[in-house]
This record gives structure tokens, sequence and C-alpha cells, in this order.
């Protein structure tokens, strides 16, 4: 069998390509992973560790609390019939930042709900993920809210 070593060279090309360009648009992953309640999406691209600061869930951290949060974020958001739309984006090496304005519907009015994440990745292995809120949202003090690590 000569020709099956190509099939597993060919394989992993395509994860470290399919990885690339996860990396290149971490966000991007964030959002996909959230919209198809997919948390292999995340886990594809960082297989080590992917930590998430949340100003309504806390901090989330390794893939079986980042499963349980993608679940339970898409049951709320799907509730309040939540869209998004990017409002502006910006790249570093290492780092993206992600502005959205994020309409929900909340006791028959629609909110506009200001939203950024943040993705931070110092390796090819881990990520950190963090989304700061700006105004009064459901459930919330209508204070301004952002999630920090320290």
């Amino acid at each position: 069998m000569s020709w099956f070593p190509e099939f597993a060279s060919a394989a992993q090309l395509a994860r470290e390509e399919a990885r690339e360009e996860g990396q290149a648009d971490p966000v991007g992953e964030f959002l996909a992973a959230l919209r198809a309640a997919d948390p292999r999406i995340l886990e594809a691209v960082w297989p080590g560790e992917i930590v998430i600061y949340d100003p309504r869930a806390g901090q989330i951290r390794g893939h079986k609390q980042v499963r349980e949060f993608i679940r339970r974020n898409l049951s709320w958001l799907a509730g309040l019939h939540a869209r998004a739309e990017t409002v502006a984006a910006t790249r570093s090496p290492g780092r993206a930042v992600v502005e959205l304005l994020t309409r929900l519907d909340h006791d028959g009015r629609e909110l506009s709900w200001p939203l950024a994440v943040v993705a931070e990745s110092a390796d090819d292995r881990s990520v950190v993920f963090r989304t700061s809120v700006r105004c009064s949202g459901p459930g919330r003090s209508g204070r301004a809210t952002s999630s920090t690590a320290t």
C-alpha cells in the first residue's frame, strides 16, 4: 500500500490549511461556532486550550465547558431572535477585534445591543476570547459591562 501515506499527508495538509484559515479570522470562527452550535469548529483550529470570558457566563475554560457555553448561548439567543451585523473589525498578529451590533427581540421590543469580541492567541494551539457589552441587554443592569481576565 504505497499510496496510503499520501492520503495521510493530504489529510494533514488539509487540517493545517483549515487551522491557518481559522487562525487568520479567530472571531469569525468564534461566531461560526456559535451560529452552528458546533464547538468542533473552534477545537479543530485550536486543539489546545480555549478560554472565553463572557459577561453573562463568566470564565469558560476547556473544551467541555466551551461545548456547554455554545449550547446554552445558542438557546438563549434563539429565544431572543438575535441578529448581528459587523460594524468594524481590526486585526494584528495574535489579536483580532470585531465590533457587532446585535438586534434582539425582548418583551415585544427590538433592542440594539453593541458587542465586541476580542480574540488573542499567543501560539497556534490556544486562544482566549473576550466579549464586551456596552448597553443594557436582557437580564443586564443597564451599566456598561465588559469581561476581563486577570
